[in-house]
C-alpha cells in the first residue's frame, strides 16, 4: 500500500473552487504507476491499461486530501490496482480501479 497526502493548489480548477476531473485522473494515473514500480522488478517497464474513475464527491482546491493506492492483485505480466482519495475529514472523495502491465524492457523497446 501506498499513502500520500497532497495539497491540491487552485491552479488545477475546472469550475471555481474544485479540482478538475482530468487532474483527479492523472493523481490516480501516476500513484497507480508509482505503485506497480516499486512492486514490479528492476527495470520494468509499466503500461497502464485501464483505469475507471468514480468520483463520489468534488473536491474543493487549496486543499488537502489523502491517497491510499494498493495492489490486490497479480496474475503474470499484470497487476489489479485500486486508489481512493479521502478528504482530511475521512469523506470518501474518489475511488477508482485500473489494471496495468508490467513488462520488461526488452520486450516494449
Amino acid at each position: 500500500m501506498v499513502t500520500l497526502i497532497d495539497h491540491i493548489d487552485d491552479n488545477v480548477c475546472g469550475h471555481p473552487g474544485l479540482i478538475h476531473g482530468g487532474m483527479t485522473t492523472t493523481i490516480a494515473n501516476s500513484s497507480l504507476s508509482l505503485l506497480a514500480a516499486l512492486n514490479a522488478p528492476k527495470n520494468a517497464r509499466i503500461v497502464p491499461l485501464s483505469l475507471n474513475m468514480d468520483y463520489r464527491k468534488p473536491i474543493p482546491t487549496n486543499n488537502f486530501v489523502k491517497i491510499h493506492a494498493w495492489l490486490y492483485q497479480i496474475n503474470g505480466d499484470k497487476m489489479k490496482t485500486a486508489i481512493h482519495f479521502y478528504s482530511l475529514k475521512n469523506e470518501m472523495l474518489v475511488e477508482a480501479v485500473s489494471d496495468i502491465a508490467v513488462y520488461p524492457l526488452s520486450v516494449v523497446d
